[in-house]
């Protein structure tokens, strides 16, 4: 488990999202994962969901792959 503090871009202020187990070592409720809090960010900035950019071989990868946590806005 971690904690991750977001604030601005359109974020609803006092929310807690998700829960951990009772000794704090495993997500109990709504586990959030890293891709989806960076998915998150991208969508504050108005990044579009489908958004690509090219890859080493010039093929195309996706900005963010996750789908942002919608909670937050």
């Amino acid at each position: 488990c971690w904690t991750a503090l977001v604030a601005g871009g359109g974020v609803k202020c006092g929310q807690i999202i998700g829960a951990s187990d009772r000794t704090g070592s495993e997500p109990a409720e709504r586990p959030v994962t890293p891709q989806e809090l960076v998915s998150s960010i991208f969508h504050a900035l108005g990044v579009p969901q489908g958004a690509t950019i090219p890859g080493p071989d010039g093929t195309p990868v996706a900005v963010y792959p996750a789908a942002p946590v919608t909670e937050l806005f």
